[in-house]
């Protein structure tokens, strides 16, 4: 856990109205050392940049939210806008429908079957999101 003073210190860095780019925030919020990536806030760690860095904006960043430009549905974070976006419309961060996805290939003799060929699409974000509250010392549910 982080004390106090750093937390402040941390606010005096990001001061929710000079922050206007969300990747620049979480991975101020992040240490790597040896192999692993550290949560600044909480001491979550991880091998995984991903993991850490969804960890982060999941947890310690609240943002306006991330509106679905199809159906209006408010994301929390950007890897949920992405996944609601594939799963609920069918297509990526910049609409383009996805590509059928063709059912793995059965496993033969001493196979274990076929992987699917077909790449998920990257949380990719356009533009900058407003940050409202930048961190939190506890984990918001």
């Amino acid at each position: 856990m982080l004390s106090v003073l750093t937390l402040l210190s941390l606010l005096l860095l990001f001061p929710p109205s000079a922050v206007t780019d969300l990747n620049e925030l979480v991975m101020g919020l992040l240490t790597y050392t040896d192999g692993i990536h550290t949560c600044n806030l909480c001491g979550k760690k991880s091998p995984w940049r991903t993991t850490m860095l969804r960890h982060v904006e999941a947890n310690h960043v609240e943002t306006a939210g991330h509106v679905c430009d199809i159906c209006g549905q408010v994301s929390k974070t950007r890897h949920a806008f992405a996944m609601h976006k594939k799963r609920k419309h069918k297509v990526n961060m910049d609409n383009e429908p996805l590509p059928d996805r063709q059912p793995a290939a059965a496993a033969g003799p001493g196979g274990t079957g076929g992987a699917d060929p077909v790449a998920t699409p990257g949380v990719v974000v356009s533009g900058t999101t407003q940050v409202t509250t930048v961190v939190t010392a506890e984990p918001t549910k």
